[in-house]
């Protein structure tokens, strides 16, 4: 087997023909490569996001509680303050108006226990918030890959 000069990689006696066919079919199985590459990119980058909204719908029902309809509540500084803020109004208001003995009782728990609401609701609603965000944002960066690969994104992952 002797090589043309300059080593091109053609035998001597061999048509051109066959360096194309050749190259032609490298060219083929380099693009079925690529293809597979991006088909299993798009499937792994499917599963992570599958197990993102798995996981994090395992928190909400672990975590959140539920209202008088079956709904799941989401902390938030809103609900945590207001209640806060009711149950301080409702112990002042007791006070206000029973002048009697228990009147100090009213104050001694009612404000110590707004208090308490109030931070330790705003740290659950603070934590909730926090790990929503990073969740959402997990999830728009899989989402962004996804559209970088070229996969179609079904509709019930779409923001």
């Amino acid at each position: 087997m002797r090589l043309l000069p300059f080593a091109t990689g053609v035998e001597e006696g061999h048509p051109p023909d066959d360096e194309a066919a050749e190259s032609a079919r490298l060219d083929g199985l380099e693009e079925q490569a690529q293809s597979l590459t991006r088909e299993v990119q798009q499937m792994r980058l499917q599963r992570e996001l599958e197990q993102l909204d798995r996981s994090w719908e395992t928190y909400r029902q672990k975590a959140l509680r539920r209202d008088d309809r079956g709904q799941l509540i989401e902390p938030s500084w809103l609900r945590v303050k207001v209640s806060a803020l009711l149950l301080a109004a409702g112990a002042i208001f007791i006070y206000v108006k029973t002048n009697g003995d228990l009147a100090w009782m009213a104050l001694a728990v009612g404000l110590p226990l707004a208090l308490a609401i109030a931070v330790i609701g705003g740290r659950e609603a603070k934590s909730h918030i926090a790990l929503r965000m990073r969740y959402e944002e997990s999830r728009s960066f899989i989402l962004q890959q996804m559209r970088k690969h070229g996969s179609t994104i079904p509709s019930i992952w779409n923001p």
